[in-house]
């Protein structure tokens, strides 16, 4: 069974196609939480030297990871469906790596103007993203 989870790293973007190498790393409770109750699971991790957090994000999907990959990495269309969101540009910076710029609104303040990395990459033997 083809099994699809969007996975969301810190600087990093993978989707992972069925039940294999990130899936089985969550614990029962958790492949539950994504699969059964259709919820979006959040695991951060520290990361050595560095002052945030490596941020893990699981959704059920049952489109195929190839397609759930092509909403995703279409970064410039982010913010017509991200609220909030003034600015997602995106700036290729190798053949699988891209920088983003966004600029998200924030009443108030000024608004918040950040740069995430996102690098593509296939293992599993090329059967995940």
């Amino acid at each position: 069974m083809l099994r699809s989870v969007l996975l969301v790293l810190s600087f990093a973007v993978v989707a992972v196609s069925h039940a294999g190498t990130y899936f089985d790393k969550l614990s029962s409770t958790e492949q539950n939480q994504v699969l059964s109750q259709g919820q979006q699971l959040a695991a951060f991790q520290p990361v050595s030297g560095k002052p945030w957090p490596q941020i893990n994000l699981s959704q059920w999907s049952d489109a195929s990871p190839e397609q759930v990959c092509g909403v995703f990495a279409d970064f410039n269309i982010q913010k017509e469906y991200m609220g909030d969101m003034l600015k997602s540009e995106t700036h290729k910076v190798s053949q699988n790596t891209y920088d983003v710029d966004y600029e998200l609104a924030v009443p108030v303040v000024s608004n918040e103007v950040y740069t995430v990395r996102n690098v593509f990459s296939a293992y599993d033997n090329g059967q995940s993203y």
